[in-house]
């Protein structure tokens, strides 16, 4: 891959980050969902309801696994109510899942507005102290010349990151 999109700051030498934004990260849900009216979300506000995940091995999974630990509640253990209703790597397929079901699934909204609907579906900024306070990191491999496309997709994705909101 010639780009990276993470939350996670790159420490690898061979890694150099191109661009970091601070973003919130949201609890997403169809726009009729019973939580969908509230400014604002805890982890704890979502649990009451179907949860989908990303895969245990993205980065994404990681940032929602250390805010459940943190609040004592772990997925995959007995502590926890509601096991996830479904797990995969695709977060378009989370996307359709919420605007069709009562579920939430937990990612960065890059599109726009935090609060504005897209495609049926709402990010709800997530209050947890880890959630709010993530940030995103555009890198690539360090002394690599980015091909004309790869580059073009850097300034979009840069251009794109600055111009949302910071929700």
């Amino acid at each position: 891959a010639d780009l990276i999109l993470t939350h996670e700051e790159p420490h690898h030498h061979d890694v150099a980050v191109l661009a970091e934004i601070s973003k919130s990260f949201c609890a997403m849900m169809r726009i009729g969902h019973p939580l969908a009216a509230h400014p604002v979300l805890s982890i704890h506000d979502c649990l009451g309801y179907p949860i989908v995940l990303a895969e245990a091995d993205l980065a994404a999974r990681a940032l929602v696994d250390t805010a459940l630990a943190d609040s004592e509640i772990t997925m995959g253990s007995a502590t926890i109510k509601t096991k996830p209703v479904l797990i995969t790597n695709m977060f378009e397929v989370m996307k359709h899942y919420v605007r069709l079901t009562d579920a939430v699934s937990f990612q960065f909204h890059l599109a726009g507005s935090a609060r504005a609907p897209l495609d049926g579906v709402i990010a709800i900024p997530l209050a947890d102290r880890q959630l709010a306070s993530a940030r995103l990191f555009l890198a690539a491999r360090r002394g690599r010349i980015l091909s004309s496309s790869a580059q073009a997709v850097a300034e979009a994705l840069r251009a794109g990151l600055s111009g949302t909101d910071q929700a």
